[in-house]
């Protein structure tokens, strides 16, 4: 009767011992999911851990590296949950970076290796960390209308086991900038402002944008401008004009006006700017010049 007794507990030792290895984490830092290939070996030694497949995700984050212009997405794979055991593996992550207009400026599919993973330290972790790094260019990511964003990171790994989306803060992400199209320079024309003629000519063309709280687009055309001659013979300084017109992707004049400059004499040269807003970020558009009239 005790014999039984001894083996009926030893059994019931094993079973409640494999049901805790089957417990779920719900945690957001470390995600658990099993392998399609799933195996188990299983010990009546309490101290015997389970090998079925499973891989636990974590440590995920993203920093900006200015000196490289780039950023690296970080996370580790582990056997165990809080192991500080952790493995190299193979796989893909699909990456996706949204503005705060939730905007897709990035989306893009990166395979990775055990050569991806290596030790990493930083001032703010207790030693190091074994984790993989790939790296993102931030010219491969199209302006933002806003300095911080939502990355949302998808780990598929080589055997087809996936972990669950994980969205991140990501920051510093590159400024929108309105696409314009500027003429050639330099080029000449002819303003016939006064009852005199000018030859202006145009050495250079650039502009600045800003994206606006409304969601809009300003720019700020900036033309540098050269008084070569003047038909009234005289060389006093005078004011020069050059005309603009800018198009939007389906030819219409969404503006157009004089680019003005202080007074100048014949030789002097002076950088005249011009204000447009209420222009669409992510549009693209043409400048053309015209003579002045």
């Amino acid at each position: 009767m005790k014999k039984f007794l001894c083996v009926l507990l030893a059994s019931v030792m094993v079973l409640t011992f494999c049901a805790c290895g089957d417990i779920k984490n719900d945690s957001s830092s470390d995600t658990k999911k099993t392998s399609s290939k799933t195996t188990r070996t299983t010990s009546t030694t309490p101290t015997t851990k389970y090998d079925d497949g499973t891989r636990w995700i974590g440590n995920r984050k993203v920093q900006y590296n200015e000196a490289d212009e780039e950023y690296v997405l970080f996370f580790s794979l582990s056997k165990e949950q809080d192991s500080d055991e952790y493995i190299a593996e193979s796989g893909r992550v699909h990456i996706m970076i949204q503005d705060e207009s939730d905007y897709t400026i990035y989306d893009k599919e990166i395979a990775f290796d055990a050569t991806d993973f290596t030790s990493w330290n930083n001032s703010s972790w207790d030693g190091s960390r074994y984790m993989c790094g790939l790296y993102i260019p931030r010219s491969d990511i199209d302006g933002s209308s806003s300095a911080s964003g939502t990355l949302t990171m998808t780990v598929t790994l080589a055997d087809g086991s996936s972990f669950d989306p994980y969205n991140l803060t990501i920051s510093d992400l590159p400024s929108l900038t309105v696409n314009i199209e500027l003429p050639s320079v330099p080029v000449s024309y002819t303003d016939d402002e006064y009852s005199y003629s000018q030859l202006v000519e145009v050495l250079s063309l650039e502009y600045d944008s800003r994206t606006n709280y409304d969601g809009t687009a300003s720019v700020t055309l900036k033309a540098k401008l050269k008084l070569v001659s003047k038909t009234d013979n005289g060389n006093e300084s005078s004011y020069v004009h050059v005309g603009y017109k800018l198009y939007d992707e389906e030819g219409l004049v969404v503006a157009s006006g004089q680019f003005l400059s202080t007074p100048i004499a014949i030789g002097e040269m002076t950088i005249a700017d011009e204000y447009i807003s209420n222009l669409n970020p992510r549009g693209k558009y043409k400048l053309t010049l015209t003579n002045a009239a």
